[in-house]
């Protein structure tokens, strides 16, 4: 079930190793809602591990991801683990501010003069 999230990064979290053959990362997002904000909790796993540690918290972004559950038995107990599984994501409004080239001419060169003392 393939659904999409748009929100700013709460935190990327450490990479988990959660046996020999699986490792995992998890990444928090909030929608930022005014009222009543959400704040839901993605996995990255196996190959695409790391690539959200180049980001800061408060980056916008859009992910794509599998909606992924499993039912767990134990002692005659069961229960469900659901999992929000990312394949893509987008970054949003990833332009910084340069300085234009009128702002870096009109300030005055500093003249040798000008010392600090």
């Amino acid at each position: 079930m393939t659904q999409t999230f748009t929100g700013k990064i709460v935190a990327v979290n450490p990479v988990q190793q959660i046996s020999e053959n699986y490792k995992k990362q998890t990444v928090w997002i909030s929608d930022n809602a005014p009222q009543y904000p959400q704040t839901l909790e993605f996995v990255l796993s196996q190959k695409i591990i790391g690539i959200m540690d180049n980001l800061a918290p408060g980056a916008e972004l859009s992910v794509t991801f599998n909606l992924k559950g499993r039912l767990y038995e134990k002692n005659g107990k069961s229960s469900v683990f659901n999992s929000l599984e990312i394949f893509k994501f987008d970054l949003l409004n990833t332009t910084t501010p340069q300085p234009s080239a009128q702002t870096a001419q009109s300030q005055p060169a500093a003249s040798p003069d000008d010392l600090p003392f």
